[in-house]
């Protein structure tokens, strides 16, 4: 989508991708500070097989897990430190209606 004069605003599509291989859209791996100011990873979805970067993200999103303490509590299960250990309260919370 056009924004304005040199400005566009576009997801990390094939379409997207497309417009910089055909040369419309310029490299940003020489902008001072890119590396810097976004984490790899969020790079990625703007990253050619080649590593040319050639958008960033416009925004991001974090997100939280919430549990209930008491719930836990009763059923004496312990605060999941990996997204592989919350199976196990997971299941153990709807085995016993939680």
């Amino acid at each position: 989508m056009y924004i304005g004069f040199g400005i566009l605003f576009f997801g990390p599509y094939p379409l997207d991708r497309d417009l910089f291989e055909r040369g419309y859209l310029a490299s940003w791996n020489q902008l001072p500070g890119l590396q810097k100011a976004y984490p790899s990873q969020s790079l990625s979805p703007w990253r050619t097989k080649d590593n040319e970067i050639y958008g960033v993200p416009l925004s991001g999103a974090v997100y939280g897990i919430y549990y209930n303490v008491d719930l836990f509590d009763k059923l004496a299960l312990d605060i999941p430190q990996t997204w592989q250990e919350w199976y196990t309260p997971a299941q153990t919370c709807g085995e016993n209606d939680g």
